[in-house]
């Protein structure tokens, strides 16, 4: 279960992969790159596998996440499918 601080962290990790440096970082050793923050790991693996409705439960900002997924390369179409499952 997320906790307010993965809520805090998760949307850190977003706020940093935005910057250029931190996007080729991330890119270039994932898990290093998360060893930075202190997930839980059930949040740590939501990110790992890019499980768009893990992370938005975690509490992503919504736009942070979508920034977040397009510099992943996630299509808009699987972006907001995703979003729309959380309500099934």
């Amino acid at each position: 279960m997320a906790t307010r601080r993965d809520q805090v962290l998760i949307n850190q990790l977003f706020y940093d992969v935005q910057k250029v440096d931190g996007l080729a970082q991330f890119r270039a050793d994932r898990d290093a790159y998360l060893d930075r923050y202190a997930f839980t790991p059930e949040v740590r693996a939501a990110i790992e596998h890019t499980d768009i409705g893990g992370m938005y439960r975690a509490g992503a900002n919504p736009y942070l996440l979508r920034f977040f997924c397009v510099n992943l390369g996630v299509p808009e179409q699987e972006y907001v499918a995703a979003l729309h499952a959380i309500r099934d």
